[in-house]
């Protein structure tokens, strides 16, 4: 059976981080969410915000033993309902010795761009996509010089070659599409909160994917990166 990651919530101050991070960041968590949280044991009578809970969710899925969980629930009880945070039945040990196909069944509707997923990691994009992909707090060790940045949507800075000549410029490097390199990808100031349908919405993924896998990289808005550009360091 799978070891939980610990990952408990805070209090959190609904307006802590709102001159960099939108509004709709703080919005009240999904019924999506509320359920991964339940499954996996977290309160969620608590005040939360859709931004926060989607760091704790990833946190959870960034173990590959809560992964399977997860997806096997799902595969086995066919509970894609998201007008409820209540679960269905299920035994977590059963669970844990549950074989997932490559097609498992799941709500009819468009594919994440690129090769065919896991089974596991199509229902993982299903709740990322639901929350910010805004790392929540924002981080606080970020650096320009020797870091490599990415970037997507439009930026009230300029255009995509002025905002990677300001990177060049401070000793920094910048990469085209999101790949193994890439430190921070910076979104746009017109991500919203249907960001998942929108065409920057794919490199966004890539980065939440990875994110699980190797913890990077950061996902910061424009406002928070335009704050780094200032910082000598």
């Amino acid at each position: 059976m799978g070891v939980l990651v610990q990952a408990e919530p805070q209090k959190v101050k609904k307006h802590e981080h709102t001159n960099i991070l939108p509004l709709w960041h703080f919005d009240p968590p999904t019924n999506r969410q509320r359920k991964v949280l339940r499954f996996f044991g977290i309160d969620v009578s608590t005040s939360l915000t859709k931004g926060y809970c989607s760091n704790l969710i990833a946190r959870l899925f960034s173990d590959a033993s809560n992964k399977h969980l997860w997806a096997a629930y799902v595969f086995t009880t066919g509970d894609e309902d998201d007008s409820s945070s209540d679960l269905l039945a299920h035994d977590r040990d059963v669970l844990a010795r549950v074989q997932i196909p490559d097609t498992p069944r799941r709500k009819q509707g468009p594919r994440m761009p690129g090769a065919m997923r896991e089974a596991h990691e199509e229902m993982i994009c299903e709740v990322l996509k639901e929350g910010s992909p805004f790392d929540d707090p924002p981080p606080d060790n970020i650096s320009i010089s020797h870091t490599t940045f990415c970037f997507t949507g439009e930026f009230e800075f300029g255009t995509r070659k002025e905002c990677q000549a300001a990177i060049s410029s401070r000793g920094g490097g910048f990469t085209s599409d999101i790949n193994s390199k890439t430190d921070v990808l910076v979104v746009g100031h017109s991500a919203n909160p249907n960001w998942s349908h929108g065409t920057y919405g794919n490199k966004i993924m890539k980065a939440m994917i990875l994110r699980l896998q190797f913890s990077r990289p950061f996902i910061i808005p424009e406002r928070f990166w335009v704050t780094l550009l200032s910082n000598p360091n």
